[in-house]
């Protein structure tokens, strides 16, 4: 079986919702990742065999978001793209893929990753094609339609929600759900607060300390300006005002917006090549992915199933959990972490040391090749050898991956 590396792993900045990164689509946030990415990395266009890229919210992006990535970064029209959708493990889930087919032989050089922007998330008046089969229609046309109808016969339905953030069958918001884990392991609100103002602490001093410099492409906006940073970090947040914050999702709940990952705008996407292929190229990787697994668990209980996939991955690569020396676990809601560091006896000082989504964001279809760009960089300049990346999503499971940074 061919080995497949990790040659490079780039990402945008993670921008706050509705906040700077807003005026681009997902596929614009892409277009310029990829080519930096390939720019980067120095490969030929024409060597490259696919594109595999995971989004969650499609909605209004247009036919093929992978292929409008290829066609505005000016890559052949002859590379074969793939979309993915399997919610928030997305992104990882593109480069597990992409993985899959240079293990098997079927390719040499993949782009693989995530984009999301769920800031241009549209909303949908659901009902309506039973007087409008086909075509855009403008709202005024849409409200004399309502007058003619019941209440019943039209919904403004969000699609960030409904598609993203809704599990639909308990009828839920995902923190809603979450609330379960808290009572499950006796996880406290003061516990999750203070691993959000952690999160938070962490992100500061790596953003500070220039660990994300390597990891992030500076995104040009259409006004000409450029983001470079993260902007989600709180850096006057405390444990005061993390307190004050009333429950999100469930009265008397535990969760609240400041223990929760934020809704963000983002992309990422590695170059995965095979072993052969850096031999002949001559060239470094940043990492080779030793192994990669999935798992699925009661939807209820989504939040815990990085357990499974973890242990799955850990047991292809022939690691134990003990070995790994960073640990990337993606913090959709700070109690559902929590609740897979019970499970599993995960040594903090281990996790998530460049804070994680409560601080950074989660841009639903990036987040997991995002996660694995911060893994890899982080490995490369802490000088560690081997490290795991996990995420839960909805509908009940994860997927997982373990990599080993490249001497």
């Amino acid at each position: 079986m061919e080995d497949a590396y990790i040659l490079e792993i780039l990402r945008s900045p993670v921008g706050k919702f509705l906040g700077s990164l807003s005026g681009l689509s997902a596929t614009d946030l892409a277009v310029q990742v990829v080519t930096e990415l390939v720019q980067r990395s120095g490969i030929k266009k024409e060597s490259i065999d696919g594109i595999i890229a995971g989004n969650v919210l499609s909605a209004g992006l247009g036919q093929n978001p992978a292929k409008q990535v290829i066609v505005h970064s000016g890559l052949p029209n002859s590379i074969p793209t793939l979309n993915v959708n399997m919610v928030c493990a997305s992104g990882l889930k593109a480069i597990s893929l992409a993985a899959e087919s240079i293990q098997a032989g079927n390719s040499d050089m993949i782009i693989a990753g995530g984009m999301e922007s769920m800031s241009n998330a549209p909303h949908a008046i659901k009902g309506l094609r039973k007087f409008r089969k086909l075509g855009s229609i403008s709202l005024e046309e849409a409200y004399g339609y309502s007058k003619t109808a019941s209440s019943i016969d039209f919904e403004l339905e969000d699609e960030m929600i409904k598609t993203g953030l809704w599990d639909c069958y308990s009828d839920m918001h995902m923190g809603a759900i979450a609330e379960k884990i808290s009572k499950k392991y006796s996880i406290s609100r003061k516990e999750q607060d203070e691993f959000a103002l952690e999160s938070h602490r962490k992100a500061a001093s790596a953003t500070d300390s220039g660990m994300f410099k390597d990891e992030i492409v500076n995104i040009r906006l259409k006004d000409g300006s450029v983001i470079d940073t993260d902007e989600g970090i709180r850096r006057d947040t405390s444990l005061e005002i993390l307190s004050k914050l009333k429950p999100a999702f469930v009265e008397n709940g535990t969760v609240t917006a400041g223990n929760a990952s934020q809704l963000s705008d983002g992309a990422a996407f590695a170059i995965v090549i095979s072993g052969k292929k850096l031999n002949e190229l001559n060239l470094k990787p940043l990492a080779k992915i030793e192994s990669y697994a999935d798992a699925g668990i009661d939807p209820q209980w989504y939040g815990l199933s990085p357990k499974d996939s973890m242990e799955h991955a850990l047991s292809k690569s022939g690691h134990t959990l003990d070995e790994m020396d960073l640990i990337e676990i993606n913090e959709a809601f700070c109690v559902q972490v929590l609740g897979v560091v019970k499970d599993m006896g995960i040594d903090m000082s281990k996790l998530n040391v460049n804070g994680g989504a409560t601080a950074l964001g989660h841009p639903l279809g990036a987040s997991g090749a995002k996660l694995l760009a911060t893994l890899s960089h982080a490995m490369q300049k802490r000088g560690k050898h081997l490290g795991i990346v996990s995420l839960c999503h909805g509908g009940g499971g994860s997927s997982s991956m373990v990599i080993s940074r490249a001497e």
